[in-house]
């Protein structure tokens, strides 16, 4: 009986492993083992508790909120996708929480607001992207978040 239950115990622990196993095919597409475009979310760990990354999959694309964690659980960095390409709001994050990044695409290239900050949270760089090229006024500030710069990159 005590065999049957850690087998059992086994098992569960194994189960969420089990359809892990994909590789990335032609055209970027993402492929189970039998060879078929993947659906669901798949997900790496550091060991059997610690979720490192999950990835969300519609048809063997990239759909939806991907996120990479650090070792200590805490999130790294959430990255959306639609259809296989960058589409909305990214953001990274230090192992102790604070927000060092935002950026946002639309269907695969650099659209809108991007941010940067330091590991203290002041604010570094404002800038904006229309279609993936440069646009309007960037600024840059020192570490005590006061302007020192200003590019404008005008109106596209």
């Amino acid at each position: 009986m005590k065999r049957i239950i850690i087998s059992i115990l086994a098992l569960i622990v194994a189960l969420p492993l089990v359809g892990q196993d994909i590789k990335e095919g032609k055209e970027g597409i993402f492929l189970n083992k039998e060879g078929k475009p993947y659906n669901g979310t798949y997900q790496e760990f550091y060991d059997s508790t610690r979720v490192k990354v999950e990835i969300p999959m519609v048809e063997g694309k990239k759909d939806g909120s991907m996120k990479l964690f650090f070792e200590n659980g805490q999130v790294n960095e959430i990255r959306v996708y639609k259809n296989g390409k960058m589409d909305g709001t990214w953001l990274t994050f230090t192992e102790k929480g604070t927000k060092v990044a935002e950026a946002n695409y639309k269907e695969g290239l650099k659209h809108g607001k991007w941010f940067i900050w330091d590991e203290k949270g002041v604010l570094r760089y404002d800038m904006t992207y229309n279609n993936g090229e440069k646009v309007g006024i960037w600024i840059l500030n020192n570490d005590e978040g006061v302007q020192t710069s200003t590019r404008d990159y005008g109106k596209k």
